[in-house]
């Protein structure tokens, strides 16, 4: 029996205000092979995993030396074409991450919002501005949504839900398929 994988990668919340501030610490390269984040590998494995599409190229390779021997560093899993990094959280990063599932983003540290932007603009993200006022609670920002949602929102909200958690597990976006060779000549 062959075991091959069905990898369905999508952005996440944590993507856009998780992985920046794990940035500071491991400081990642390669970014256009980087597929994805997670709050959470699985139901059992909590820790922030990142998902990047192998690339057999020499200066890959040694940059992954460089994330597996990170002192954040908690495994990695092979699917396929997709590699799975997984990373513990220091206790400044934990704070954020108990924040960020929350939903409260403008309670980050300022390190943390200033991460937020800078890896969003890096990485080409267009939109990065409007999460710049959801960090700041952008008075502008809410009375532009209550217009566009015809609805009322308290000064002092969020402007961002809190993440589905559901969303936020990568094993949520894995399938194994088996392939039957046995028949095989």
């Amino acid at each position: 029996m062959i075991k091959k994988w069905k990898v369905d990668p999508e952005l996440t919340k944590s993507f856009t205000y998780l992985l920046p501030v794990f940035d500071i610490e491991l400081r990642l390269k390669y970014l256009s092979n980087l597929s994805g984040s997670y709050l959470y590998n699985n139901a059992e494995d909590l820790v922030f995993s990142i998902l990047y599409k192998f690339s057999g190229k020499e200066g890959f390779t040694k940059y992954e030396d460089v994330l597996t021997s990170h002192s954040l560093f908690a495994g990695h899993e092979d699917y396929g074409e997709y590699v799975l990094y997984k990373f513990n959280a220091t206790q400044e990063i934990q704070d954020t991450v108990n924040l960020f599932e929350q939903g409260k983003y403008s309670e980050y540290i300022f390190e943390h919002k200033e991460a937020v932007v800078s890896f969003l603009k890096k990485s080409g993200v267009t939109n990065y501005d409007v999460v710049e006022k959801v960090l700041r609670k952008d008075e502008d920002l809410r009375k532009q949504m209550e217009a566009d949602l015809n609805c009322k929102i308290p000064k002092g909200n969020e402007l961002s839900s809190p993440p589905d958690l559901e969303t936020e597990i990568f094993t949520n976006y894995v399938e194994e398929v088996k392939i039957n060779n046995e028949n095989v000549f």
